[in-house]
């Protein structure tokens, strides 16, 4: 009884987590062998884009347990379009406010955060978008980073 009880409650989560994304187009997550990011490590991710004329937010995911020991993280981003222009960026991402207190989303000992990266864009052209991200840490081993990865929305109009 009691495991029912456990499955209902997952599957309404899951469900209800399903019903709140519903303008979420495109997520990809990238394992961090040994939870040690390399500082030469890239994160590929691939994005097909079927409508250039659709409005998007991106946001890069990063999954880390509470034991990273920096208020944040430094990430640099290439951008390879489908006819070979390339953007560089760099982007902080804050991990905790000045007190301390996490900006993510933490569930037991891990802890998740969705960091805006480019909000209002539209792609140029239809075709396989490439993202590359690299941590800007000074540590050439950056331990508790588990996962990597980029979400993309349709970003909502104000109207």
């Amino acid at each position: 009884m009691k495991n029912k009880v456990i499955l209902s409650a997952i599957v309404f989560l899951a469900m209800l987590t399903v019903a709140c994304n519903s303008d979420r187009v495109f997520v990809e997550r990238v394992d961090i062998p040994n939870m040690q990011w390399h500082m030469d490590s890239l994160v590929n991710i691939s994005v097909p884009v079927e409508d250039a004329s659709q409005v998007y937010d991106i946001k890069i995911a990063v999954r880390s347990n509470v034991y990273f020991q920096s208020r944040n993280l430094w990430l640099f981003i290439n951008t390879y379009s489908p006819q070979h222009v390339v953007e560089t960026d760099t982007l902080e991402c804050i991990f905790a406010d000045e007190q301390g207190h996490t900006t993510g989303d933490a569930m037991g000992d891990i802890i998740d955060y969705e960091i805006p990266f480019k909000t209002e864009v539209r792609f140029p052209a239809p075709g396989t978008y490439k993202f590359s991200i690299q941590h800007g840490m000074r540590l050439e081993n950056l331990p508790c980073i588990d996962e990597v990865g980029i979400i993309i929305y349709k970003h909502k109009s104000d109207n």
